[in-house]
């Protein structure tokens, strides 16, 4: 069974780079997790279209969707409209 807080923090870790992809090296040293661990991960929320990868040669990148961003409450493009 996944464990809810190992997706949380990759989850997070790829958050941290958006907009910009996240290679698998750099998600699991943000989230102190195995490379192995990162791509079981990545897979699950792949599947749960919380994020895109894509391969550049042999790098595999990972985007957070916009599911993603609402998975982890990450407030959208509506944030401080009204406020100046």
């Amino acid at each position: 069974m996944p464990d809810s807080d190992k997706l949380r923090r990759v989850l997070e870790a790829v958050q941290r780079g958006s907009p910009e992809p996240q290679k698998m090296k750099d998600i699991a040293q943000a989230a102190a997790l195995s490379a192995n661990t990162v791509g079981k991960y990545v897979d699950l929320a792949e599947a749960k279209e919380l994020v895109h990868t894509d391969r550049y040669g042999s790098v595999r990148r990972v985007w957070l969707t916009d599911a993603g961003k609402r998975w982890l409450g990450t407030p959208g493009e509506a944030k401080g409209r009204g406020r100046k």
